[in-house]
């Protein structure tokens, strides 16, 4: 979770900013709103205890393809009648992608919407300045990005963190195309393999065993870039568990390899790393 909120009434909201279009994602805002509804009630409460919990994703690409709205909400209603079974279950998709910038702004969200397009665009101040003086929520949120802009060093650690999030989404990217081009090599070799055999099961486990390979050389060539643990597990489709234990022969096989590493292939629980996914 990014952050989480609670309001006056107790009620919790997770607001979720994401960049990348993860596997299942839909699934992991109904896993967060799960793990948060559960938090509302302790041992020995009774039902009644429940809180009313809100995810709000805001999402740099598009997920629901199913409309060309940019903000969708979805509840807990009956199929046919169209009826609240009970107003706990509330998730909000913000679609940046599908948000047309206009000259008026006549919803909070809107102004909200042009704000988080507009801001650290020097191309879009116009639309920044215009949209800061139809909310004084959002001109207060101006006047603190421009102290942040002033400060050198807030300033660096503002584009070390835009550096590194390009590098994530460039090593995924690139270690995804080496890995898919693993899968075909393997598939090539353990087909040629087989045929040498001449036996069909052969054709088959070579295959297997050559992609197989691909994964894991994939995954230990990504290791090495530095690319996070779940991360890995998701560009090769090996399992956390391979995952840590490919990370642990790299830092035993490497006697120049940095102690802190083998500590935290050591320390993370996998659950956690799970969890991050």
């Amino acid at each position: 979770m990014d952050v989480k909120v609670k309001t006056q009434d107790d009620e919790l909201i997770d607001i979720e900013v994401q960049i990348n279009n993860n596997q299942n994602f839909r699934k992991r805002s109904l896993y967060y709103w799960s793990k948060m509804y559960s938090e509302t009630i302790k041992s020995g409460d009774n039902y009644d205890e429940l809180k009313r919990c809100v995810v709000l994703s805001l999402l740099d690409f598009n997920l629901i393809e199913e409309t060309k709205k940019y903000h969708t909400i979805f509840r807990l209603k009956e199929v046919e009648e169209d009826f609240e079974l009970l107003g706990d279950l509330e998730i909000h998709y913000l679609e940046a992608p599908k948000f047309a910038e206009q000259n008026t702004h006549k919803t909070d969200i809107e102004k909200w919407m042009a704000f988080m397009k507009a801001a650290g665009d020097k191309s879009k101040r116009n639309v920044l300045e215009k949209v800061r003086t139809e909310s004084e929520v959002i001109d207060m949120a101006v006047n603190k990005l421009e102290i942040l802009s002033q400060d050198e060093k807030q300033r660096q650690i503002y584009y070390a963190r835009e550096k590194a999030l390009l590098d994530e989404k460039s090593k995924a990217v690139y270690f995804k195309k080496k890995e898919e081009k693993a899968k075909e090599e393997g598939r090539k070799e353990g087909i040629k393999e087989g045929i040498k055999e001449g036996i069909k099961e052969g054709i088959k486990e070579g295959i297997k065993e050559g992609i197989k390979e691909g994964r894991i050389q994939s995954a230990k060539d990504a290791l090495k870039e530095g690319l996070d643990i779940a991360i890995v597990a998701k560009i090769s489709n090996l399992s956390i568990e391979e995952v840590v234990k490919l990370k642990e022969q790299i830092s035993r096989k490497d006697p120049r390899g940095n102690p802190k590493e083998v500590e935290f292939s050591k320390g993370v629980e996998i659950e956690e790393i799970k969890e991050m996914q």
